[in-house]
């Protein structure tokens, strides 16, 4: 996967703004009628999902009933009225339904009732930030499943626990059983965003696997948290020198390592919308006129070496000025939402951006004009095609289009080249494509 591929596929996968609706309900198990509305409040305010509400562990048994296989999560008191020991949690551990737990109190007995298969924590309720804490969780939870994780243990045993621990957390997971293996996963799947890494493996030691790892992948773009058991005082320094994002020492509490991993996969997803901020078309989500350009001169000085042809073309909106002066402002911008959604659709696969205003820019991998030519007159048809519903009213747009397909110019002469054909284009009657 090269590194175009691979961060097309980052933008799908783990955008925030990509993500589907949250679809799965969450259920809240709670007899304090105040506190379980309230968190209803926020969970739905926070994430747009359904939240059914159980005073007693018999409503739960009823809701369950109906809604088993449906829920994302339950939030679970461990004090109610007909279950004041926790049975609360053997019920939701008999539905398969991962949950978390409410308590009033932390102590030798709690724990002994939180040992649950499919407890993913618990929350001290009267704690300042615990409905806070919860949504943030919930959330968490939910995204996690399009987050693709990778486990390096040459113990069977950890590494089945670990998948077991990671399976819960909702995460995609790969597992490795040395430092060699690990880095082949890694370099077929370089959409993946963590990596929890022991340091005493056969063929590659956690050491080596994180520098090679970081040879791949930047910090900003995968977290590697190291894992051991040794004794060995420098341990997590050499780890962080290799390139780890984080360390952690054998035996750890499962509680601590899913605060670390929360703590590393949050601060990816920030740096995510830092990128996003910086390279994307805040209106068309499509890549800005800067992006375009830097990864534009990488695309063609990787393609000298493989002698590749690219078709690079410029793409003007016909008659833009008319929908604004006619329909609005707001119109236009649905227009230009619309169609960077058509052109994301038909040319995603290649580099596309909004260059300003109605304009927009595309190098496309075809091997030859023809096929590139082909895409861009398919897309062009697409939108003479489209109607936009407007206040009662269709609107329908066309789109000019100038290319041309080549290599040796280099970018800044075909875009030249492009901008002069889609002026020929607009002169000579729009809404066609041409090409040299």
């Amino acid at each position: 996967m090269n590194w175009q591929t691979r961060d097309k596929q980052r933008d799908k996968d783990n955008s925030a703004n990509n993500l589907p609706k949250m679809v799965n309900p969450i259920l809240i198990v709670e007899d304090q009628e105040s506190s379980a509305v309230v968190l209803k409040e926020k969970i739905v305010k926070e994430w747009n999902v359904d939240v059914h509400i159980a005073s007693t562990l018999a409503d739960a048994k009823e809701l369950l009933k109906k809604h088993r296989r449906e829920y994302l999560l339950a939030i679970c008191d461990l004090n109610l009225p007909d279950a004041p020991d926790g049975q609360i949690l053997d019920l939701m551990d008999k539905a398969e339904v991962k949950s978390i737990a409410l308590t009033g109190a932390f102590g030798p007995k709690t724990r002994e009732s939180l040992n649950k298969q499919l407890l993913v924590d618990y929350v001290l309720k009267d704690a300042v930030n615990s409905h806070n804490y919860i949504v943030n969780l919930v959330g968490r939870i939910y995204k996690n499943q399009f987050i693709k994780v990778l486990i390096a243990d040459d113990s069977k045993s950890a590494l089945a626990i670990l998948k077991d621990k990671m399976v819960l957390l909702n995460f995609q997971v790969f597992t490795a059983e040395n430092g060699a293996d690990a880095l082949q996963i890694l370099e077929q799947n370089q959409d993946i965003r963590l990596v929890l890494t022991d340091y005493e493996m056969p063929q590659m030691d956690g050491f080596e696997f994180t520098v090679k790892a970081r040879e791949l992948l930047r910090k900003d773009q995968l977290a590697i948290i190291g894992l051991s058991s040794s004794n060995q005082a420098d341990l997590g320094s050499m780890f962080i020198k290799s390139g780890a994002n984080d360390f952690l020492a054998k035996p750890y509490s499962f509680e601590e390592l899913f605060s670390r991993i929360n703590m590393n996969i949050d601060s990816l997803e920030h740096l995510d919308f830092i990128n996003e901020l910086a390279n994307k078309d805040t209106l068309t989500k499509l890549y800005n006129r800067r992006y375009f350009f830097a990864d534009g001169f990488k695309m063609f000085s990787e393609a000298y070496l493989t002698e590749n042809k690219y078709t690079v073309a410029m793409f003007d909106v016909d008659f833009f000025k008319k929908i604004n002066d006619t329909y609005g402002h707001d119109a236009g911008d649905e227009v230009l939402i619309r169609f960077s959604s058509l052109l994301n659709e038909k040319l995603g696969s290649h580099l596309i951006a909004r260059i300003g205003g109605e304009e927009f820019a595309a190098v496309i991998k075809s091997g030859g004009s023809d096929a590139g030519v082909k895409l861009l007159e398919d897309f062009r048809q697409a939108v003479h095609d489209m109607i936009i519903p407007w206040s009662g009213d269709d609107i329908r747009i066309t789109v000019s289009v100038g290319a041309v397909t080549g290599l040796n110019e280099g970018l800044d002469q075909m875009l030249k080249t492009a901008d002069m054909n889609l002026y020929k284009a607009k002169r000579t009657g729009r809404n066609q494509v041409i090409a040299s």
